[in-house]
Parts: structure tokens; C-alpha cells; sequence
């Protein structure tokens, strides 16, 4: 790429979601300063555009905007390898400021005299040979912090013949091995922590029992994971290495880390991404993983050994390599991006509830988790609610709620409202979880923040479930109950000939077809109907229910509804879908769910409302644990 009238810049683009690769730094690069605000062009900030082309796909190309800004006292750091000592001094320093002036990370740490279970101690042998030790902290107190890791679990074959912790090997760690015995990237890490000035290190390979047969531990050790994270000293993120069998240095290429210096207008700038927090950090391979979420979010302090730079990340100060002092803050303003320093998301101990009229922004925090958290991959989907457990115990001892499988009761009518993404996914139910939690599915789901003035058309009565462990926020038994009472619809789903056949259905209850849901455009002043059927978020996509619209088995329960709008008023409604399991026992699953605008949704009110006229005979024949004044107890 080559910024025109000055020297080269480089620019190295990334692949995207579909897996292509942007090849080749050629671009058509420029200023844009017609557009601009006179003051903000004599300012110190511009904006540089760049044209980047796919060489697989004529036509085919994207554009991304830099920022720039007149360099002034910006120090860069360019190295060639993370292992250099250039590196770890960096991230020594960076470390002791935060150990020493951040007030808000120390605050962090809940209990600095608290142990994990058990720790790894690294020493040196006579021959001064790295070696790492078992100990049980109720036998051998720590005489000093202890650092955590986060990473990709994952071996080669050969180091599946290596040490982890099972009943087999744990006389040998508990005597001692040499670090060299170790997988690869836990050799790296042990390394870089013992630079770092650690002498006790928490990594769940060797401080979890890993054999199958000894759920017990596993059960306790991953009751604690909040309390593990929350206490460490520093987590040393392996953000690039995919398995525990790769590398956590890399070689790298200097020039894509500092940031490029150009002159304009005879002046020196720095050029700098946009979306680097985004590609370096948030996109980075193991953060892509479930368990690793919260590992990141209790933290008091990460060390993020990226693909291609350190990247430091705390409570009060986000730096990298390239931004040793600190990330640019237009990095942050100019995308949402969670950071440690500036999202309230990884604000675990500020109290909202003790502020009036801010209550709702926990539950609104808590919604942002789901949709990050459900976005990212589990090698085992039994984990769904044990790897997030440890925000979930933290939320709940400042909301003083009761947690019920991924959601909360007191607003449970509204936390039941979620809705799989992205629109006409087909999610896949991999555990044994009910189905109306969004932690039973495998994918991203959402839900709209709960609002004070929200109408419910349906109410809870209760919640049955059976825990796992002693730990409510943890994994479930099979066969979670939820009664709920409400008006249930029978109901026909029809495919359609849209062109996303997964998504629209038309949908017909109690013999009246909908027209289909309003969609809005042009700033929401103009509203046109789907042409064919309405958008429905099936929990699992289904090519036909021919079966269920013959046996009667799919029912429509509306929700929600509200009314907004100045002058012109619009309404929307909120419907769930289930499906009869069981007539006998009245027992249900949930199906879906779908919303209907204006004037469907005013009929589907109005045929609810009729619920002791015409239609309370039929109504009175659906499976029901109890039918009373027209609503129906499941």
C-alpha cells in the first residue's frame, strides 16, 4: 500500500468471516479532506481511505479507513520476536505500574490470601534447570501471587504422551518434573511468568484432575473458577496458539507493528487501524472459545500474546506494542469494542442496583454476556453453563437474584424472549439442557434489554429444577420445569417461497392466516409488509411440520407487546412458539419465536382477548395442567 505523495505504508488485510483471504497490499490510498470540516483538517486528526481488492473474484474489494494524527511525543516499539528481553521488559513495566498505581485492578482481587486448590511452583534444580512442582496450598502455603492462564485445550500425538494431572502422574508432579517434559506452549508460559517475577502458576491441566472418572473434582474446581481469576495476579493469554501443542512466541513481521509514519502537509503522522483492538484482541483465536470469556472478564490483569504483538490489558490501561503507552483512544470511540479500561461489561465490582433507577443496567450487562458468550465454541457443550458460571455468581451477589439455567427470575418473562442469530441459523441443540433456555442451543443468541415499561401478556408461576452440584449457577439434571400461564393458540406454520424458506413461514392461528410481519424502512416512517410470511427463529431449523399442523401440536403463545411512536403509533408483539411433547402430562417444548407489527399484531391481541367467548371451548380442549378465566397453566 502506498500513501500517495509520501514513503510506503504497509497494510496486511485480514481474512473474512467466510474464510477468504484479502490478498496483496495494492490499494488506492488517499486523504479524504473534501468532505471533512475545515477545523478538523487544520486539526491534528485526518482520515486516510484504502482500496483493497480480492485477486480470487474479479470486481470484488473493500475499503477500510485508517485514522491519523500529527505525531507528537508517540514512541514506538519494534521487535523481532516476543521471547526478546526488549519485549518482556515492556511487559514487566506495564505490570508493575498497574500492581502499583492502579487502584481499580487491586480492588479486583477479592481475597489476595486465597489460594487455588492446588498450584504449580517453579523453581530451578542444582543444575539450574527449569522444574515445576505440584503443591496443595492447604499443605504448602504460596510465599507469593500466583499468574493464571488462558488457552486452546488440544495435543498432538505426541504430546498426548506427555504429563497433565491424573491420578497416574500425580506423584511424579507432585515430586517435580522439568519444564522441559511439558507440552510446548506451557513450557512458553511458564517461561515468560517466571520472567514476569511468578513463582506459582494456575493452569487447569495440571491443577484439575483430567481423568474421566473424577467428576467430583472437576465439579469443585470448576465451582471456583471465579474466585481462581478473580484473585490471580496476572493472566497470561496464549490469544494465537491453537492447540497446547503450538508455540506462544512467533516470529513476526516488525513493520506491521508499529504504526507507519507518512508526512502531510510537511508535517510527520502516524497512521493507525481502526479496528486494531478488534482484530488483535477481540477477534483473536482463543477468544473465540466459551470457557475463555470469563477467564478474560474477572481477570484483574491480562497479558495477551497475540498474533502479532503483546497486548496488555487492565482495568485502567489498555497498551501494546505498538501503543506501548497506550491504545489511542479514537480506537475505541470508533467501534464497540469490550475493553477491560473502558467497558462497564468487565466492571465486576461497580454497583449499579445502589443508584437509583439504574437497577435495569445489571440485567442489561448480563444480556450483553449472553450474546457475546453464546457466540463463542465449546469443545464440550455440557459446559454451557459451568464456563460461565463465574460472572453469574458475581452478577448475582450484586442483583440478589435467583439464577435459573443462563437467566434471572425476577425478569424472567422478558429473559425467556431471546432469539437465535444470525437470522435463520439453524441452531443445534447439543445438551441436555430445557429448551427454553438459550443456553441449550449451540449458537448466538440475543435478546432486547429488559425496560421498566414492559407489558408481558403471559406470566411465570415457577421454576423446577435440580442441580448438578451445590452450585446453583452450575450445570443442571435432565427434565428442568417451567410453568407458565397464558393464552395458548393452536397453530400452522406453512413453508413459504421466499428465497430464505429457513426463515419466513406463513404462520396461521386458530384458522386466521397473518399477513405477515411490518418491516420498516427509511428511518422508520415507512412501513411495507413481507411479501411472503413472517420471520420465524426456530430454536432448530425444520424443512416441514406437516406432521405437527396435522396432529395439531404447534401453539402460539403471545408474549409481549408495546406501543410507541409520537403522533403515528406502531405496536409490536412478541409471540413463543411450542410444540406438544406430551397430551398426557400437558408437557411442552419450546418451538421458536416470531413477532407480528401493527395490525396483525392488534388481531392476534383481539383473538386473545377472546378467550372466554367463541373460542373458549376450543381453548379448553388444549393439554393443560389447569385452564382458568381463559388462560392455560403448562
Amino acid at each position: 500500500m502506498t500513501e500517495t505523495g509520501g514513503q510506503p505504508l504497509e497494510y496486511q488485510p485480514s481474512p473474512d468471516n467466510r474464510g477468504r483471504v484479502w490478498e496483496g497490499r495494492a490499494a488506492t490510498c488517499f486523504y479524504l479532506t473534501e468532505n471533512v470540516p475545515k477545523e478538523l483538517r487544520e486539526g491534528r486528526f485526518y482520515d486516510l481511505l484504502v482500496q483493497c481488492v480480492l485477486p480470487t473474484r474479479r470486481g470484488a474489494g473493500y475499503s477500510v479507513t485508517f485514522h491519523i494524527e500529527l505525531l507528537d511525543g508517540h514512541s514506538f516499539v519494534t521487535l523481532t520476536h516476543y521471547s526478546s528481553p526488549k519485549s518482556l521488559l515492556l511487559a514487566r513495566s506495564w505490570l508493575d505500574e498497574c500492581v502499583q498505581t492502579h487502584e481499580r485492578c487491586r480492588s479486583r482481587q477479592e481475597d489476595t490470601s486465597w489460594c487455588p486448590t492446588r498450584l504449580l511452583n517453579i523453581a530451578q534444580n542444582e543444575r539450574l534447570e527449569t522444574t515445576v512442582r505440584l503443591i496443595n496450598t492447604d499443605q504448602e502455603k504460596p510465599a507469593g501471587p500466583y499468574g493464571t492462564v488462558t488457552h486452546r485445550w488440544g495435543f498432538t500425538d505426541d504430546d498426548k504422551e506427555r504429563v497433565v494431572l491424573t491420578q497416574a502422574t500425580y506423584p511424579t508432579l507432585f515430586k517435580g518434573i522439568l519444564l522441559s517434559s511439558m507440552p510446548r506452549l506451557f513450557q512458553d508460559i511458564i517461561t515468560v511468568a517466571h520472567e514476569l517475577g511468578l513463582r506459582y502458576i494456575w493452569i487447569d491441566a495440571f491443577c484439575i484432575f483430567q481423568d474421566n472418572n473424577n467428576n467430583n473434582d472437576w465439579h469443585r474446581e470448576s465451582s471456583l473458577m471465579q474466585r481462581v481469576y478473580s484473585n490471580s495476579y496476572c493472566n497470561m493469554s496464549a490469544a494465537d496458539a491453537n492447540s497446547c501443542s503450538g508455540s506462544l512466541v512467533k516470529a513476526r513481521k516488525t513493520s506491521l507493528i508499529a504504526p507507519a509514519v507518512a508526512e502531510h502537509n510537511d508535517k510527520k503522522c502516524i497512521v493507525w487501524d481502526p479496528i486494531f483492538w478488534r482484530r488483535e484482541v477481540i477477534l483473536a483465536l482463543v477468544n473465540t472459545r466459551g470457557w475463555v470469556l470469563q477467564e478474560r472478564v474477572l481477570s484483574p490483569r491480562v497479558l495477551h500474546f497475540g498474533k502479532r504483538q503483546i497486548i496488555w490489558e487492565c482495568c485502567e490501561h489498555s497498551a501494546a506494542e505498538s501503543f506501548p503507552a497506550g491504545v489511542h483512544p479514537r480506537i475505541f470511540e470508533s467501534q464497540h469494542t469490550l475493553s477491560k479500561e473502558r467497558d462497564l461489561f468487565f466492571d465486576t465490582k461497580r454497583t449499579y442496583a445502589d443508584r437509583e433507577g439504574e437497577e435495569l443496567k445489571l440485567y442489561y450487562l448480563w444480556a450483553n454476556l449472553v450474546e457475546s458468550y453464546s457466540a463463542c465454541k465449546l469443545t464440550f457443550q455440557s459446559d454451557k453453563l459451568v464456563a460461565c458460571s463465574g460472572l453469574a455468581k458475581i452478577i448475582q451477589a450484586r442483583i440478589k437474584d435467583k439464577y435459573v439455567v443462563g437467566m434471572w427470575r425476577r425478569y424472567l418473562e422478558h429473559e425467556l424472549l431471546w432469539v437465535p442469530r444470525p437470522l435463520g441459523a439453524s441452531q443445534k441443540k447439543t445438551n441436555h439442557l430445557p429448551s427454553w433456555t438459550w443456553a441449550s442451543l449451540d449458537g448466538r443468541c440475543e435478546r432486547d434489554p429488559v425496560q421498566y415499561y414492559d407489558t408481558f401478556l403471559y406470566k411465570v408461576e415457577s421454576v423446577n429444577l435440580q442441580y448438578a452440584s451445590d452450585d446453583p449457577t452450575g450445570d443442571i439434571l435432565p427434565e428442568g420445569r417451567l410453568h407458565l400461564r397464558g393464552i395458548l393458540m393452536p397453530t400452522i406454520l406453512v413453508q413459504t417461497t421466499h428465497d430464505q424458506p429457513d426463515l419466513y413461514w406463513k404462520v396461521i392461528i386458530e384458522d386466521v392466516e397473518l399477513e405477515g410481519s411490518t418491516r420498516y424502512v427509511h428511518r422508520f416512517v415507512k412501513a411495507e409488509p413481507y411479501r411472503d410470511g413472517s420471520p420465524v427463529w426456530l430454536n432448530h431449523y425444520q424443512k416441514s411440520f406437516d406432521v405437527e399442523n396435522t396432529e395439531g401440536k404447534i401453539f402460539a403463545m403471545p408474549a409481549w407487546m408495546n406501543t410507541y411512536g409520537i403522533g403515528t403509533q406502531r405496536s409490536v408483539m412478541t409471540i413463543l412458539l411450542f410444540r406438544l411433547l406430551n397430551a398426557e402430562n400437558a408437557l411442552y417444548e419450546r418451538l421458536g419465536i416470531f413477532k407480528q407489527c401493527d395490525e396483525s399484531c392488534k388481531l392476534i391481541f383481539a383473538m386473545r382477548e377472546d378467550a372466554n367467548g367463541e373460542r373458549r371451548k376450543s381453548r379448553e380442549r388444549v393439554p393443560c395442567v389447569e385452564f382458568k378465566r381463559g388462560c392455560i397453566l403448562l
